[in-house]
């Protein structure tokens, strides 16, 4: 280890002599001889630029000055094949701002339990504010649950309300000074966005906060979209319109209208951030199947900034979507399954078919598989049978979730993922894409959730 250590310091020092290039390197003591993936957080996901062996857990990366400040991660390959078909584990996040940096860890599955990184304010003050945020969670919960127990026993309420907004202030205190102690700093850059209104119920309460929710911090910095947090802030001002939730919660597609109104007034007039979150909004929208709300975000504002081709897209897949709509007749399908046998759609004599699109990645997807799968060995249940397609970029990643979970119902992969004829056939964007159809194999519901799901075969 001391002699790779040496090694590297002395190609690092050699490269710093002649150009301005800053080092990532280190040693985690499990990390043994497997290769790793340096990855950089832009616009919405991590992208690989760089990779490198490890002797005997040590390793090294040389960044150039051209390298953006932002969110940064290491990463291991799992599985076999390429990095791009097999996947990654993503085992430490970090802030690159043009500095070097240092890691040192005894375990590769803990490593800032374990160690850490060393000789780096930009990091020492983001996971600090990782640390608090997480504290400021749990202590908001419990304070906001004391508020409303207080209301319902009619005791204290004055001072529980009192408490819960002196929490909410000493953490906007706390985002405000450290971010003005460290102006130089990338991590200075996510507090300032950190920032949330405080909720007041003398004082308009949710419905205030939810106008006032970008008022201390706008969307007005590109070099955000080198970190997630303006996607996740994004997130959790559309949980406030019941966006996700059980459609028990009915929510008008004007509401949404406002939502979105609201997102895009807070968004500086800077091109290239306006027209990635206008496209991620559009996503969002997409994936909970408000046709009406993408093509309103379509309408309104990426015709602002975009190429005709990308809102023509836009308007390509609302025309998808009419065709896949309750009522309409579902394209016929011939599939292959692991054991190369064939299945026609059409052929299937059951009264009535559920065809689900799926990813091994896609949390949502696991979720509802596995509670689907249990209904579907019970014996209480209607004749259905359940046609089951990957979207999987890898067959290793779509068997071993089948071996996993001994799935028992029609299970297909399709190779060419998203691009396949049979995704494309349906008109699939998202993951999971449930169509449940009847004995003529019209379309009956398109189901987000199990429960949703439950609901449709109540009605059967």
């Amino acid at each position: 280890m001391k002699t790779y250590q040496v090694i590297s310091f002395l190609i690092a020092f050699s490269l710093c002599s002649y150009a301005q290039t800053y080092v990532l390197q280190g040693y985690i003591e499990n990390l043994d001889e497997r290769e790793l993936f340096l990855s950089a957080y832009q616009k919405g996901e991590f992208k690989i630029i760089d990779r490198t062996g490890s002797a005997a857990g040590s390793f090294l990366f040389v960044l150039s000055d051209a390298s953006p400040p932002g969110l940064y991660a290491l990463e291991l390959k799992v599985g076999p094949g390429s990095i791009e078909s097999a996947g990654r584990i993503r085992i430490l996040e970090f802030i690159f701002n043009r500095e070097n940096i240092e890691v040192n860890a005894s375990d590769m599955n803990d490593i800032l339990g374990s160690g850490g990184i060393s000789n780096s304010l930009e990091n020492a003050v983001y996971y600090e504010y990782q640390e608090v945020q997480d504290r400021y969670r749990d202590s908001v919960r419990v304070a906001y649950s004391d508020f409303l127990e207080a209301q319902v026993n009619n005791k204290g309420v004055n001072e529980a309300r009192l408490r819960f907004i002196a929490l909410q202030q000493s953490l906007d205190d706390y985002l405000v000074q450290t971010a003005a102690s460290h102006p130089e700093l990338f991590v200075s850059r996510i507090l300032k966005a950190s920032r949330f209104p405080i909720i007041d119920t003398e004082q308009g309460g949710w419905e205030a906060f939810k106008v006032r929710f970008f008022e201390n911090s706008p969307m007005d910095d590109t070099l955000m979209l080198n970190h997630p947090l303006y996607l996740l802030r994004i997130n959790d001002f559309l949980s406030l319109f019941h966006l996700g939730s059980p459609r028990d919660t009915i929510v008008t597609d004007e509401a949404y209208f406002e939502a979105v109104n609201i997102i895009m007034a807070n968004v500086s007039s800077e091109p290239d951030l306006r027209t990635f979150i206008a496209e991620y909004l559009m996503g969002i929208f997409g994936y909970y199947d408000h046709e009406t709300v993408e093509a309103y975000i379509a309408d309104n504002y990426l015709d602002e900034q975009c190429e005709s081709d990308l809102v023509e897209l836009v308007h390509s897949r609302m025309e998808g979507y009419k065709k896949m709509r309750p009522g309409k007749k579902a394209p016929d399908i011939v599939i292959r399954d692991r054991y190369n046998k064939i299945y026609t759609l059409s052929r299937l004599e059951n009264d009535y078919i559920l065809v689900m699109f799926w990813a091994s990645t896609c949390e949502h997807c696991e979720k509802m598989i596995l509670k689907l799968h249990e209904w579907y060995q019970s014996d209480n249940r209607p004749d259905i049978e359940v046609v089951a397609i990957s979207v999987d970029t890898s067959r290793y990643h779509w068997e071993a979730f089948m071996d996993e979970h001994r799935l028992t119902w029609i299970s297909a992969f399709d190779p060419d993922g998203w691009m396949g004829k049979v995704p494309e056939a349906y008109n699939v964007y998202a993951t999971p894409s449930v169509f449940l159809l009847d004995s003529k194999r019209r379309i009956i519901a398109k189901p987000l959730t199990y429960r949703e799901f439950l609901r449709s075969i109540r009605k059967l």
